[in-house]
């Protein structure tokens, strides 16, 4: 009994040890972020309260929500609601792919300086498109749109292979 117990114990410990080892792996974008003692802020509270962070570089945490379909130059990080979305937005690739689609969902964490601004509508009708949006509802899209935005990121993704990034 005590050997079917130790062997079930072990195998836990490995089992608890690959998560914990793949949980680690990360792929980054952008500058390579600086490890420190600072404290992320969660995107959500950013979203919230965006005026008392505006123009002040932050450490953000949270779910990748979406990823440009096109080139991967931006992705979004999740809100409390549907319609709050944080965004990263990178230098776009001459050719390739930077953030791969494989990041929607993946905890992400991404240093950078918190702009509160208006993008045309244009502009967030090219945004919608890029996320694969329907056509009714990037209609839908009318005048100037507030956007909160991380400008200059260094983003780190978890759970993605950074040999394949």
């Amino acid at each position: 009994m005590n050997t079917i117990r130790n062997v079930t114990g072990i195998f836990a410990l490995l089992l608890l040890g690959a998560g914990c080892a793949s949980s680690q792996t990360f792929a980054e974008f952008g500058d390579p972020l600086q490890d420190t003692d600072e404290r992320p802020v969660a995107a959500t509270e950013i979203l919230a309260h965006p005026d008392t962070y505006a123009n002040r570089t932050v450490l953000v945490s949270g779910r990748v929500e979406n990823v440009c379909r096109m080139k991967g130059c931006w992705m979004t990080l999740a809100g409390r609601n549907p319609d709050e979305k944080l965004m990263i937005r990178f230098t776009c690739p001459i050719e390739g792919r930077l953030i791969p689609v494989e990041a929607v969902g993946r905890k992400a964490v991404v240093r950078g300086q918190i702009l509160v601004e208006e993008i045309s509508q244009p502009q967030a009708r090219h945004i919608a498109e890029d996320a694969g949006k329907s056509a009714e509802e990037v209609e839908k899209i009318v005048g100037p749109q507030k956007q909160v935005r991380v400008a200059s990121p260094s983003a780190r993704i978890f759970g993605l292979d950074p040999t394949k990034s």
